[in-house]
């Protein structure tokens, strides 16, 4: 029988500045663990896997995750938790605080607004930037207890994806996948009109135009180098391929060998001969809608068209570079 998230609290004279994070009910323990090792090198269970009893998962040496607690009615409101949420995982770990957040860059988890007075640092910023990654991953929530407040990722904003191959597409050849999914798929390379940078008066942002000699010396050294990099041979490692959504975006579909691939592709056999990422992305044209808490209903809708397109490449991409890892933008396995 599981023990009651009420009976967790009560035994813990710290019970109320602990995190929680609240999932729905069917939600595998075990996948925890997955998600744990896909950030944590130190991530492992400790004790017994007795039924129905708590288990403890170790993110860091001085942080854990224990459970699963039922959640009760009582409980449920006075924590103020979603109405949905059945199971609870209480975090141990040391509270870090580090200096206010900056009031740029969006906030699209809600954590500059929960954390106004001080951003977690170091070990408590890890645990939980990783707590919103699994509660948006797993369609959950958190609970902060210091300083009491609730976040619900919207788990519809994990969309970008890369597949790690240890297949090297040519361009040509990534084109044809990518335009089986989208007609309109075409290689970033190709030309296109641009009629260079507007120009900018420097003197009245109040920088002094460089002087002639420096400006030529300048000029002088960038011809040479582009002058060596024109002769020397030709060296393809990466380029890039764009399909244009018109009023929904645009997804941008990036190939390069990955030097540093994570601890979930690493394990595989084929890594040994080297690793090739394809990263899948979905941009909106708004960079500040983009990372907003609550986007607009434009930006919903418009990542809901976006969202089976990015899949499907995804699919064609791996069906072509088979075997294949897929991963989303911070590090889990793509669903």
């Amino acid at each position: 029988m599981t023990v009651s998230l009420a009976a967790a609290l009560a035994a813990d004279p710290d019970a109320r500045s602990r995190h929680l994070l609240v999932l729905r009910a069917g939600a595998e323990t075990e996948i925890l663990g997955e998600l744990a090792r896909a950030r944590f090198t130190a991530a492992r269970w400790e004790g017994s896997a007795d039924d129905g009893a708590p288990r403890v998962l170790r993110l860091s040496r001085h942080s854990t995750l224990a459970g699963p607690f039922a959640v009760g009615r009582a409980e449920s409101m006075d924590l103020q938790l979603p109405a949905w949420g059945e199971v609870a995982w209480v975090v141990r770990a040391p509270r870090e605080r580090g200096d206010p957040p900056w009031d740029v860059g969006g906030d699209r988890d809600g954590l500059k607004r929960v954390f106004a007075a001080g951003e977690p640092v170091r070990d408590e910023a890890r645990v939980v930037e990783w707590l919103v990654d699994v509660a948006r991953h797993l369609d959950g929530a958190v609970r902060f207890g210091d300083p009491g407040a609730v976040v619900v990722p919207d788990p519809l904003a994990e969309v970008d994806t890369t597949v790690y191959s240890g297949v090297w597409l040519e361009p040509d050849a990534a084109l044809q996948v990518a335009r089986r999914v989208a007609a309109q798929a075409r290689l970033a390379t190709e030309p296109h009109g641009w009629a260079g940078p507007a120009p900018v008066d420097l003197r009245t942002l109040g920088v002094a135009p460089q002087p002639e000699a420096e400006r030529v010396a300048l000029h002088a050294d960038a011809d040479t180098s582009d002058l060596a990099a024109v002769r020397g041979p030709d060296e393809l490692d990466g380029y890039g391929i764009e399909i244009d959504l018109d009023i929904d975006g645009m997804i941008s579909f990036e190939a390069y060998g990955e030097t540093d691939p994570p601890p979930a592709v690493v394990g595989e056999t084929w890594a040994a001969h080297g690793v090739v990422a394809y990263r899948v992305t979905w941009f909106w044209d708004d960079d500040d809608e983009a990372h907003a808490e609550r986007p607009p209903m434009e930006l919903r809708v418009a990542r809901g068209r976006a969202a089976p397109l990015v899949d499907s490449l995804v699919a064609a991409l791996a069906e072509a570079t088979a075997p294949t890892v897929a991963l989303t933008s911070v590090g889990f396995p793509a669903r």
